[in-house]
């Protein structure tokens, strides 16, 4: 029972379609530019260059006695968007709004008008900004950052009379009486030389099924790659042989029968261990259909079981396997999901989801 259950343990982890890491994601500056790779990846090699990092707006309001000073009382009405200058024939700055983000109404009253009641009720509404109360050593200041970074989540307040003192709008001829400390911008960088703007630091659109995270301006170009890491299945495999062979040769031992002695194993005789190695013979002889490729038995990949019952690798093999075809080699050992069209990709499906292969 114990060395069932030891070996069912190691053929879990060989099932696991996520414990295989077929790719290899890799940096030569990962504290600027660090990659991640999903299993839909293709092969690649590439530089980076970072020009700017994308941040989020924040704006100070002007100086309060206290943190219980009494700020007014109306409505305040917060937009994002992005702001826009154009320089002839007269600078003008506009605003445009973004209409993926909804405007939200926020009510001060004599309830809430203090500097505390108004960061708290501007936190407790959920408008996609954080407020905090700043003592800069002169007196107390609102503080106010939108959560989300890009140069399109920019914020707009408008006001009402009574919260004129918090009202911020760098359009040309609005009123702003709070001060920007830091402008909304975007990530911009190049990718073997083309130029990207993206509105956060993680960009995980810009190659298909990688993820770059950016951490800082960079002086020289970062190189980045995507390649097959063999090393990992191979050591997925080399546990499953181990775990095989441990099995069979406490199976053989429990049921040998040593005629010189006249001693017999524990279990010899027993159907259950008969049943046992013939199911697992099945098991590794099976050609499965549904790999999405021509990897269809363990032999294939290099596993082979010698005439003692005793299992082994073939390295060589397996890594010729994983040049030819990664998803296939994960296909072959784990529940997988793959498609023909890089375009296309299985994300998820049910532990009931029967082996097919067809076409869409």
């Amino acid at each position: 029972k114990g060395a069932m259950s030891s070996f069912q343990s190691v053929m879990q982890k060989l099932g696991n379609a996520d414990a295989y890491t077929a790719l290899t994601a890799t940096s030569s500056a990962s504290d600027s530019v660090s990659i991640s790779a999903g299993k839909n990846a293709a092969e690649t090699k590439f530089s980076v260059e970072v020009s700017q990092l994308a941040q989020n707006q924040k704006l100070a309001s002007s100086t309060f006695a206290s943190a219980t000073s009494v700020v007014g009382t109306g409505t305040m009405t917060i937009d994002f968007g992005q702001y826009t200058t154009v320089a002839l024939p007269t600078p003008t700055t506009s605003f445009t709004a973004n209409t993926a983000k909804t405007s939200k109404n926020i009510t001060i009253d004599a309830s809430n008008n203090t500097l505390t009641g108004v960061r708290d009720a501007i936190n407790k509404a959920g408008a996609g900004v954080t407020a905090s109360i700043v003592n800069d050593g002169t007196g107390f200041r609102l503080a106010m950052v939108s959560n989300d970074t890009g140069e399109t989540n920019a914020l707009r307040i408008g006001t009402d009379a009574g919260l004129t003192a918090l009202a911020y709008n760098a359009s040309t001829g609005a009123t702003s009486n709070m001060t920007q400390t830091q402008a909304a911008q975007n990530a911009k960088f190049k990718i073997d030389g083309i130029d990207i703007s993206k509105p956060s630091n993680s960009v995980s659109d810009a190659i298909s099924d990688v993820t770059l995270s950016i951490t800082k301006v960079t002086n020289a170009p970062v190189n980045l790659s995507v390649s097959k890491n063999t090393g990992a299945v191979s050591k997925l495999a080399q546990d499953f042989v181990k775990g095989f062979n441990d099995l069979n040769k406490t199976l053989n031992e429990l049921s040998a029968y040593d005629a010189k002695t006249g001693k017999a194993g524990l279990l010899n005789g027993d159907s259950t261990v008969r049943q046992i190695q013939s199911s697992l013979r099945n098991m590794l002889n099976q050609s499965l259909d549904h790999t999405g490729g021509d990897l269809k038995t363990l032999s294939a990949i290099g596993l082979t079981v010698d005439k003692t019952g005793v299992m082994s690798l073939n390295d060589s093999k397996l890594k010729a396997a994983m040049d030819k075809d990664a998803q296939g080699v994960v296909s072959l050992l784990a529940s997988n999901g793959r498609a023909t069209d890089s375009l296309v990709k299985i994300d998820t499906f049910a532990s009931t989801t029967t082996a097919f292969d067809g076409a869409l």
